[in-house]
């Protein structure tokens, strides 16, 4: 009896440490459609994941003309975040955001910006401050596609 108590706990830790072995590995997927009167699809996907950090990217392909390739990638640390995509389509339109945010010692600062293919881009961006007396001071911004820029600031009142 112990010997089978043995080999079935030793089993179990051997396959609990595959199994978090094998989230670290990359995975893909590719899907064909294909209909009866021509019409159909090819889509692809991967991902990949590690220490904080994962990797995104598809693509669909119709038998149409029409499709996109997309990426995308997100890294998260202690007190810092970060994420970035980006989207092509077939005919060449594009897109791509990026964004952080970092805090810690009573402070956070965090935007966004996203900038198109014909590189118009619009975003906003945040900061915030603990002050001595117990208040915070913060200030947003955002700026539209024209370029124009609106921010409110301020302090809050302690408690």
């Amino acid at each position: 009896m112990r010997k089978q108590i043995l080999i079935a706990s030793s089993f179990a830790l051997l396959t609990s440490g595959l199994a978090v072995a094998a989230e670290a590995q990359p995975r893909s997927r590719s899907v064909n459609v294909q209909g009866a009167n021509g019409g159909g699809f090819v889509k692809q996907r991967s991902i990949s994941r590690g220490d904080g950090n994962v990797a995104a990217s598809r693509s669909v392909r119709t038998n149409g003309g029409h499709g996109y390739d997309a990426n995308r990638s997100a890294s998260r640390q202690a007190g810092n975040t970060s994420t970035s995509g980006q989207i092509t389509t077939i005919d060449g339109r594009s897109a791509s955001t990026s964004a952080g945010r970092t805090w810690g010692d009573g402070s956070y600062s965090g935007g966004r910006t996203t900038t198109l293919g014909d590189g118009t881009s619009f975003g906003h961006s945040t900061t915030a401050t603990r002050n001595a007396d117990g208040s915070v001071s913060y200030s947003s911004s955002r700026t539209g596609v024209g370029g124009d820029t609106a921010t409110v600031e301020g302090t809050t009142v302690p408690r």
